[in-house]
């Protein structure tokens, strides 16, 4: 008996700890999912008949397909033409703008050139699976010339009659590879995505990077990354992966290399830096590369009034700060 008591305990306990997402009992855009026809028969006079109802089966809820996502994603999307308004409309009614730093506390103009609009379809929409039945779905409305695709993003409810919009928001990431994931944040949650930008079709080349959200209010916001004085350190966008080369008077080839991670605690994230540079000498191709200089880096970032707070400075801002 006591060891019966104990284990009831600990389940009421845990259920006591455990939080609810901050949308539960949202519902800010539905969309009804249409039902299969119900099977008919010949009736007794060779006209067709409703046959009779089948013993109730498992149900199993279908994935949504790409017009479903965007029908209920986007106001005013035409599924003939395949094209959304412009600019675009989430299904709340607000336009798909990004009104934040994208990739500097001051975005050169190639972050805000826009690539010209196109038809929506599959490639467009990126959906990753969550715990009790729930997407991660973004649809990519827009690319832009930095690499990245912006559009909404939203937590959604995949039930069998209908879909069901949790949370939502704007989201501006890279588009190659992505991947969509929620966090614990405080006494919220926030949006992480990945995703990588590629100049060319050599690997080499692509960037890895990491775009934070926190939830504000049923939203997923671009919160601003700043220092302990309130200064702008940049956005939240965190690289997770990038090289760069340098060709140097002596005729070396230098290869700067950065490789990050996020890790989520109670009280914010970690941004785990490695910054890698070797020279490489390219009349001896096959000779190994000669270690320059090597560091790590350990940034923490607490959330505080809607505002992303860090310990200081990247990694690799601070080493090309000393070249």
């Amino acid at each position: 008996m006591p060891v019966r008591l104990s284990l009831v305990t600990l389940v009421l306990l845990s259920a006591a700890c455990a939080a609810p997402h901050p949308w539960s009992g949202a519902a800010l855009c539905e969309l009804d999912r249409p039902q299969p026809a119900a099977p008919q028969s010949a009736g007794e006079d060779g006209e067709p008949g409703v046959r009779p109802a089948p013993p109730p089966a498992p149900v199993v809820e279908a994935e949504p397909g790409t017009t479903q996502w965007l029908q209920l994603m986007l106001r005013g999307w035409d599924a003939e033409t395949g094209r959304a308004t412009a600019p675009a409309v989430d299904c709340t009614g607000r336009q798909i703008r990004w009104e934040a730093p994208a990739l500097a506390c001051d975005d050169p103009a190639v972050a805000r050139a826009l690539l010209p609009d196109h038809p929506l379809g599959e490639a467009d929409v990126v959906v990753a699976p969550l715990p009790e039945g729930e997407r991660l779905v973004w649809i990519v409305t827009n690319r832009l010339a930095s690499g990245e695709g912006l559009g909404p993003v939203a937590v959604v409810t995949v039930q069998q009659r209908r879909l069901v919009v949790r949370a939502i928001g704007t989201l501006r990431a890279n588009v190659v590879r992505p991947k969509l994931r929620l966090e614990r944040l405080g006494t919220t949650e926030a949006l992480v995505a990945e995703g990588e930008s590629c100049a060319r079709a050599d690997p080499a080349t692509c960037v890895r990077a990491a775009r934070v959200m926190p939830l504000v209010g049923g939203r997923f916001s671009p919160a601003a990354l700043v220092n302990a004085a309130g200064v702008c350190a940049g956005p939240a966008w965190f690289y997770l992966g990038r090289e760069e080369a340098e060709r140097l008077p002596s005729g070396w080839k230098r290869r700067t290399r950065l490789d990050g991670s996020l890790s989520f605690g109670a009280e914010g994230f970690s941004v785990d830096e490695q910054v890698v540079v070797h020279d490489l000498d390219p009349r001896q191709p096959n000779a190994p590369p000669r270690l320059f200089r090597k560091a790590e880096s350990r940034l923490t970032v607490k959330l505080a009034e809607g505002r992303l707070v860090t310990s200081g400075p990247s990694l690799w801002v601070r080493m090309h700060s000393k070249d």
